[in-house]
Formats: C-alpha cells, sequence, structure tokens
C-alpha cells in the first residue's frame, strides 16, 4: 500500500529539500516538489469539525515603530482538537478510560496544565537568533503520568517569536492573557459535547488549573522582579534575595532565602497581588519616575496594564507550579551541590582520576549504554570551585547516583568533620531526588514526607556551607510540598524538553522568518500530531520489545510451571519496557518493587497474556552489596521491576548495586 504523500517524512524527521530530491528520483505519483508536500500537508490538517477547523488565530497588539499594529497568531482550535481527537478510535478509547476513572463535571473539570518556554532552533549563542518562538503546550492532569511523560500528550497551542514578543503591548504576559482569555477555555468550563467513534456522546469539562515554566518564563509571565528582585519569589510577601535589607527590618518579620523555616514565609494570596498592582495604578503617573521604581522593587512586581496581573486572567497563587527539573538539574541545586562537595573531595585526596575510575567501573543498563560517555564527560575534568560543575539536566540525572556511590564508598575515618558534613549534605539532595524522580515515574508522594527531606537537605547545606551560598533555587524547592499538596502532583519539563527538539527540527530549515513563521511551524507540528493520533496513544503499558515464539525448551519450562494451556503461542524476548520510560534487557540487574535485587534473564509473555520475567533474587548482604544464589531462578510478572540499576562486581558472586 503506497504511503500518502502528506505522511512521508512525518514520523522521523526528514528535511522538505531532501524529501523532494528522493520523490524526484523515485518518481513518486502525487507530485515531487516542495510544493506539492506543503499542499499534501496542509490539506491533511485541514479538518473540520463541529467546533470549526483545527487551527485558529489570536490577536496582539504589536509596537510598530511609532504606531500600534493588530497582529495575528496561530493558535490551536482546542474544542475541535479534542473533537478530532476522539473521532480516532485509538485516542477515543484512551479518553473513555481516563474520563471513566476521572469523570469531569461542571463541579469538577479536569484540570488543564498550561506550559511555557523559549525555544532556541539554530545557533543557541547566536545574537540576533530570530528564529527563537516562545512556545505554548498543553495537556490535561487527568491523563495521569504515564501519558504525560509522551511527548504526543503535550499539545502544541502556540508559538509565537521571540523578537515579536518584545513588541507586544505587555510583552510575555499580555500574549499569555491573549491565550488564557480565548474563547475556547471558557467554552470548556460550560461544557463540550464530544462525539465518540461509536456515535455515543460525553459531555466534557475543563478549566486552566496549573501553570508550569521555569524560574525566567515565570518571570514573565506574571511581571515578576524574579530571582535578581529584593523579593525574588513572587509567592512570598517576606523572604528578600541577598541584599542586606534584612538587616534594616525592625518589625523581624524579613527572612533570607537562606531560611528553611517554612513556618516564617508569609504567603501571598492572588488578591494581595491584584492589590498591590491596583496600588501601582493608582500611583502611576503621579509620583516621579524614581519612586514607582521603589513601588514596584517592594512590591516585586512590574507595572503591566496589558498583562495577566492586571487583567486578572491568570491566578498566579492557584495556577503556579514550580518545576523541580529547573531548580535541581538546570543550574540548579545539583550543580551548586556538586560544585562545592567536589573540591573537598579533592583535597581530602580524592583525586579526580580516582574518582573518574570508580564510577567506569559499575556496569549499565543496556538501555542505558549510549549515555555513559557522556555522562561521565562531567568528571573528566578537575572542578574549579570557582567556576562550579556543568552538566545538562540528563547528564546530572545520571550522575547523580554514580556520585552517591563514590561517597558512600570512602572510610568515614579518613575524612575530616568539614568533608563529613558535606557529603552528608549531598547524600540529603540525593534523597530528595530519589522522591521527586519516584513520583515522576507515577509513584504517589506524600507532601509531608518531601517537605522533611527538602527541610533536611536545606539546612544541612545552610550548616555546611553557610546562608551566602544560598541561591533563590534554594527558596523555590522550599514550595514544592505546598505545591505538591495543593495539586496532588508534581509535573517536570523532561518531556517539554524532549518535544522542543520536534520544534527545532522544523525551525532549523526555515530561513528569513516573517509573519508566515509561526503558522508553517504550528502546521508541521499539528501534522505530526494528527499522524501520531491516527495510530492510537503510545504503549505506555508494560510490553515486550521485538517479541518472538518461545523456542521449546522455553516452552517447556512454561508447561511445567503454568501448565498447557497458558504456554500456548507463549513469546518471548530479550527487551520489554516495564514502565514508562523503563526499558530493561537480558542480564540487567533490577530493582523489585518488594524491594530486592534480581538479574533479569529473559522475558516473555503467556498465551493468556500475562507479562513475565524470568530473574534469579540476589541476596542482600548489607550497605548496597548483593550476592548471587545458584538455583534461584523463578518466574515474577514484569510490573514487579521498580527500574534496572547501576551495578559493580565486587567478586565472582557479588556486586554494588
Amino acid at each position: 500500500m503506497a504511503v500518502p504523500l502528506a505522511h512521508l517524512g512525518r514520523r522521523h524527521f526528514v528535511s522538505q529539500a531532501a524529501l523532494e530530491s528522493v520523490l524526484q528520483d523515485l518518481g513518486h505519483d502525487e507530485g515531487t516538489s516542495r510544493r506539492s508536500i506543503k499542499r499534501a500537508r496542509d490539506d491533511e490538517i485541514d479538518i473540520n469539525t463541529d467546533f470549526g477547523h483545527l487551527l485558529g488565530h489570536i490577536e496582539v497588539d504589536v509596537q510598530d515603530k511609532k504606531e500600534i499594529k493588530k497582529q495575528q497568531l496561530p493558535i490551536l482550535n482546542i474544542r475541535a482538537f479534542l473533537a478530532h481527537l476522539v473521532s480516532e478510535p485509538g485516542m477515543a478509547a484512551f479518553f473513555t478510560r481516563r474520563h471513566a476513572a476521572m469523570p469531569s463535571s461542571a463541579e469538577k473539570p479536569w484540570r488543564i496544565c498550561l506550559y511555557c518556554d523559549e525555544i532556541t532552533p539554530g545557533n543557541q549563542l547566536r545574537s540576533t537568533n530570530q528564529r527563537k518562538v516562545h512556545g505554548y503546550y498543553m495537556s490535561f492532569i487527568e491523563y495521569g503520568p504515564a501519558a504525560r511523560c509522551q511527548e504526543e500528550s503535550w499539545y502544541c497551542l502556540c508559538l509565537c517569536r521571540s523578537q515579536l514578543v518584545n513588541k507586544i503591548q505587555g510583552g510575555l504576559s499580555a500574549l499569555t492573557h491573549a491565550i488564557v482569555a480565548m474563547p475556547d477555555f471558557s467554552a470548556l468550563q460550560n461544557g463540550c459535547l464530544l462525539t465518540m467513534p461509536n456515535g455515543d456522546k460525553l459531555m466534557f469539562f475543563a478549566r486552566i488549573d496549573t501553570f508550569l515554566a521555569d524560574e525566567s518564563a515565570i518571570k514573565f509571565v506574571f511581571d515578576l522582579k524574579g530571582a535578581s528582585g529584593i523579593l525574588p519569589c513572587g509567592l512570598c510577601a517576606n523572604v528578600v534575595g541577598k541584599t542586606g535589607v534584612e538587616q534594616h527590618d525592625t518589625s523581624g518579620s524579613l527572612c533570607t532565602i537562606a531560611c528553611t523555616d517554612v513556618r516564617r514565609f508569609i504567603l501571598r494570596t492572588d488578591d494581595d497581588i491584584y492589590q498591590a498592582h491596583e496600588q501601582m495604578q493608582a500611583r502611576h503617573g503621579r509620583c516621579s519616575q524614581a519612586q514607582f521604581d521603589q513601588m514596584q522593587k517592594a512590591c516585586g512586581i512590574n507595572f503591566n496594564m496589558n498583562g495577566v496581573i492586571a487583567k486578572k486572567s491568570l491566578p498566579m497563587v492557584q495556577t503556579c507550579m514550580y518545576d523541580f527539573m529547573h531548580i535541581y538539574l538546570v543550574h540548579g541545586l545539583f550543580h551548586l551541590e556538586a560544585g562545592l562537595l567536589l573540591p573537598q573531595l579533592y583535597s581530602a585526596g580524592c583525586s579526580p582520576g580516582a574518582i573518574l575510575d570508580f564510577m567506569k567501573s559499575f556496569s549499565w543498563p543496556q538501555n542505558q549504554q549510549g549515555v555513559i560517555k557522556e555522562t561521565l564527560q562531567c568528571f573528566q575534568k578537575k572542578v574549579d570551585k570557582n567556576e562550579g560543575f556543568k552538566g545538562s539536566a540528563s547528564q546530572c540525572l545520571n550522575a547523580y547516583p554514580l556520585l552517591r556511590a563514590y561517597v558512600l564508598s570512602l572510610a568515614p575515618a579518613g575524612l575530616g568533620a568539614q568533608v563529613k558534613k558535606a557529603c552528608k549534605s549531598f547524600l540529603n539532595l540525593c534523597l530528595v531526588l530519589d522522591m521527586l524522580m519516584e513520583g515522576n515515574r507515577g509513584l504517589p508522594l506524600i507532601p509531608a514526607e518531601l517537605q522533611r527531606l527538602i527541610v533536611q537537605h536545606c539546612q544541612g547545606f545552610i550548616e555546611v556551607y553557610g546562608p551566602d551560598h544560598a541561591i533563590p533555587k534554594l527558596h523555590y524547592s522550599m514550595h514544592l510540598p505546598m505545591m505538591l499538596d495543593a495539586k496532588k502532583t508534581l509535573i517536570s519539563c523532561f518531556t517539554h524538553e524532549r518535544k522542543h527538539r520536534m520544534i527545532k527540527q522544523f525551525a532549523n530549515h526555515l530561513n528569513n522568518p516573517g509573519s508566515w513563521y509561526e503558522g508553517s511551524v504550528m502546521k508541521e507540528c499539528l501534522g505530526k500530531l494528527v499522524l501520531s493520533m491516527s495510530s492510537g496513544p503510545c504503549t505506555m503499558e508494560a510490553h515486550l520489545i521485538s517479541p518472538k515464539l518461545a523456542n521449546d525448551e522455553l516452552l517447556q519450562m512454561l508447561v511445567q510451571v503454568f501448565g498447557m494451556a497458558s504456554a500456548h503461542n507463549a513469546q518471548a524476548a530479550s527487551k520489554a519496557q516495564v514502565a514508562p520510560g523503563q526499558v530493561c534487557s537480558r542480564g540487567d540487574f533490577v530493582l523489585l518493587r518488594a524491594g530486592g535485587v534480581a538479574e533479569a534473564w529473559l522475558f516473555c509473555r503467556l498465551g493468556t497474556g500475562e507479562l513475565l520475567v524470568l530473574l534469579s533474587e540476589l541476596e542482600a548482604c548489607g550497605r548496597n552489596m548483593f550476592k548471587k544464589k545458584a538455583d534461584n531462578a523463578r518466574f515474577l510478572e514484569v510490573v514487579e521491576i521498580k527500574r534496572a540499576c547501576l551495578v559493580k562486581g565486587l567478586a565472582a558472586d557479588t556486586v554494588q548495586v
């Protein structure tokens, strides 16, 4: 069956120039030019639903020299998109299951999570990169953590070139207001009647509940002074930066970002923020600019009559969620802690070469073999205290278990008191990261326990390094348990950062961007999403990878253990996805949900549907060491595997996990 022209180069990116050349060589019947490809792709997403076409537009006011002009931007027609989404059988089945588990109603609508970030295609260091765009994605919290870790579950809502954002009256905040104020969002609150493939009707309700972003986007969307201001946290009225202003506070109510007592925080309400802006509005034009600037600094808010605060369209306290990935892994607390710990380890006699050799001695799961080199690059050179630790979020995520293992391998007797405290502070940080990553994998988190671990880490850090080393992200981390308590979940930006690559792929091949730029990229993103929807949702349940029919030896074993009926048509594989984003292979050492460690031998699916792993469980010897046992093989359900582990061979039959 011939592949439609609109589908060619969609699933895996191919530039249109390359695709044109290949089609010309093959003599494709539907057309071979880039114009033919574009027409076919535009027709593919020109879908008309009961709520209109998939793409609509919004208007923003743009400063053009001395006059203000209207500028149209493409935006996803949410109701039309949902109508098309549930018309696809696979997506409709997924949507129906989630809605049956958590029905929406006017009193309890589904919660929309809105995400915003700046995306930089092309040369990251170019000072005048005209391809840079601000992107908005959305998804539903009720999709669950397993679905939210899939790029296809986050829908590209709007794109706007950064240079255009700078010209909009009110900037990024005004653009955000234009998006959240569009009729589709208010219509969803009143209910949207969706038609399933079988003709069933579903009344669907949703509202904007959460705004997720890094600290930079939060600053510009809510017109905050941000990390460099007197009040670095928009959610606290009395937490100040390292400006020394607290020394002149006679009331004793001010505290710095180094404060670890949450009871001292005076939390703002949305009414407090609105009142502060109204007071600035009353004073605007009635005092000197210097006095007005001081007022803005004291409030921690920038005056903007076109933004979401003045329009009261996106309440910050109710919706704002800090991203723990940026707090800890993007120029964050892990970088800060590692950059201070490693020089102390060097001074204690731990050379960079010894640390690197220790890390190289570990065996990695088969699925992570490709990231070993880039992870170890972080430790190739000696970390200078003044320059700090450098590494991407993925590098840090893979590096922290290795550095923890090294710290735990050190003999306490050979370390000084200060180094011991530094090691303890780092280990406390690792406990926080462990819990946050468990929540990211879908395990339930307890706010009180998360708060205990974060406070324990922050207090230990301040005790070792002093308040002068505190950064605003240390304070932001203190808000995570409160946000978890309010939203019942924490959402990270790992998936969004991966999704940015798709936009970059399309944008990298567009030159001299103009008013057509956003629409062109939006159509490409929407086309890829529509194609993926036609295939149904990504497989999130545990499943075999490249399965084959079980051989005679395995069949005989399955018959002995499970019986002839179960063994009939059984399949086997050397790899299996045991959870979203978690792939295990034959020979991997895995951590079990019950707490043990085992070596996976093979994976199989019985004819009755059960997904199993044949493994050998190891005997715990203490201090993360485990001993292999003979004749200990058994079958276990794959869902009992938590994740694959890093292991270090200590002897012929002993490993350290």
